[in-house]
């Protein structure tokens, strides 16, 4: 049975221009709307009822709730994100909505499909920090139209395909030890947090996966920082043991090592190179300039609510995950490998 996807193909447009302009929306031009449904009718296309019930009820308007984990919810994360969306909405006339912001607490199982069914969107973003994800159960159950930002798991299910639109954090931190490893750098370390997230995880384990040697001394070579002074305990090992390149997966360790650096009075990055994870307002001002991996948070909120319209036109397509690469902004924090014999 043809699909929006294989008008689209043929028309060569995307599936959300297919379904405005099977709708008749006046968005779409009077040329394309023809050439549309002459394709549709071509290929015998036979509209999904349960679509159509909804697009007959569309508030062109979409929510975006953020969920968990930040105590300032408009930091960069959440702001870049959410003006990707915007961007993508203004193209097509929908209104963003904001649903509010949720801290998930210890214990916490708040439901949102009450919340998210009087608001009247027809779908719905969640921006989140965190996972499981409490709450969204019966909307996916439902199949009301739902994209997470980031690799998720709702409670109740590890196995559950969700729409997804997430950084690759394993690449990133595949792509972290290749750059370095191409400087010449083989003596290498990783600073992460205490409690490192499932995809700070993931950045670990892909930076330590090109290597046999890394990945068998991989428990060595990661440094847990907490912070204050047992932190600068713990930077003070690190520094001791001849490495000559850091990999700092959070911004925040990032600085707190290069400082940890200059207060040792080791040079970056003539005696070491420093990478960090991600970009951040100041990473550029700093002495050097730091060299880092950056999430593009605006392309995943566009990738976001592009997926979100192809949901809205099908609802009962299949989940799908798209992952984006990090981005290698090289400034002055890294270099060749020192010589050994100095």
């Amino acid at each position: 049975m043809p699909t929006l996807k294989d008008i689209a193909k043929l028309a060569q447009v995307s599936k959300a221009t297919v379904s405005l302009a099977l709708a008749g929306d006046k968005r779409v031009s009077a040329e394309t709307r023809d050439k549309v449904a002459a394709i549709a009718k071509q290929l015998g296309y036979i509209p999904n009822r349960m679509a159509q019930g909804l697009s007959r009820a569309r508030s062109q308007s979409l929510g975006v709730l953020f969920y968990g984990g930040l105590t300032n919810p408009l930091e960069d994360f959440f702001s870049d994100t959410l003006m990707g969306i915007g961007h993508e909405a203004l193209q097509l006339g929908y209104n963003v909505v904001l649903l509010g912001f949720s801290r998930q607490m210890d214990g916490e199982r708040t439901d949102w499909t009450d919340h998210v069914m009087r608001s009247g969107v027809d779908g719905v973003i969640v921006i989140s920090m965190t996972s499981p994800l409490y709450g969204f159960e019966k909307l996916l159950a439902m199949r009301f139209p739902i994209v997470f930002i980031g690799k998720r798991q709702v409670s109740g299910s590890s196995t559950l395909k969700l729409n997804e639109v997430s950084t690759d954090h394993y690449g990133a931190g595949r792509a972290a030890s290749d750059y370095l490893r191409r400087l010449g750098h083989s003596e290498l370390a990783v600073a992460a947090p205490e409690s490192a997230s499932a995809w700070m995880e993931e950045r670990i384990h892909g930076f330590f996966s090109g290597d046999r040697k890394l990945l068998a001394e991989m428990n060595e070579r990661v440094y847990d920082v907490s912070e204050g002074k047992e932190g600068e305990a713990t930077f003070s090992r690190m520094l001791a043991q001849g490495y000559t390149a850091f990999f700092a997966i959070a911004p925040h360790l990032g600085l707190s090592l290069l400082q940890a650096l200059h207060r040792q009075g080791i040079r970056v990055p003539e005696d070491v190179s420093l990478l960090v994870y991600d970009d951040f307002p100041s990473a550029a001002l700093q002495r050097p300039p730091l060299t880092v991996l950056k999430q593009d948070m605006r392309a995943l909120g566009r990738l976001a609510f592009q997926r979100m319209i192809e949901l809205i036109a099908d609802p009962e397509e299949e989940p799908k995950q798209i992952l984006l690469s990090a981005t290698l902004l090289e400034r002055e924090s890294c270099a060749v490998a020192p010589r050994a014999d100095g």
